[in-house]
């Protein structure tokens, strides 16, 4: 039992640091930076790729932008999400899901989205924090062998009108 423990700290550990490579990529990009703008999220569906290998990563961030590959396809969104980073990789067999966006609902309609999704596929939270400008959302489904991760929380520079969420979903 020592080696799984260890085996999920270590996941959790570079989940963690995934997202916070995330977040700090996140903040340096501006919706009024050029180049990167974005597309509604009523606009993205996924695409069909070529078959992943281990170690392999596709990124988008631009305004062709898609729902990450293997993203599970009843994952919710908002409904006026508009996506600014959408990457799907294979690690070691593993498939994981990196997806940023921004919405203008509010908070609680957001935490009600997910939290009522995560209560349909019957999966607890392993830690959570949500306060007016704040949201953090960790789960791990060992049933179906899948982590999710969803942080995120209102953008100073939109005068609290948008929400940044990034969301990580990778198989364990």
């Amino acid at each position: 039992m020592p080696m799984k423990k260890n085996t999920t700290h270590l996941l959790s550990t570079t989940a963690l640091a995934l997202i916070c490579l995330a977040l700090m990529l996140s903040a340096c990009s501006g919706k009024e930076s050029g180049p990167t703008a974005s597309t509604p999220a009523s606009e993205a569906t996924a695409q069909p790729t070529a078959p992943s290998t281990d170690d392999d990563s596709q990124e988008q961030n631009s305004k062709d932008a898609k729902l990450p590959e293997y993203l599970p396809s009843d994952f919710p969104l908002p409904s006026d999400a508009v996506i600014g980073t959408s990457q799907s990789s294979q690690n070691d067999g593993k498939k994981a899901a990196l997806l940023i966006l921004t919405s203008e609902q509010d908070m609680d309609s957001i935490v009600k989205l997910y939290k009522d999704y995560f209560e349909g596929l019957q999966i607890s939270m392993d830690s959570q924090f949500v306060d007016e400008r704040n949201i953090i959302l960790q789960c791990e489904d060992e049933a179906r062998g899948h982590s999710w991760s969803i942080i995120g929380g209102k953008t100073a520079a939109s005068d609290d009108k948008i929400i940044e969420l990034t969301i990580t979903w990778s198989e364990i």
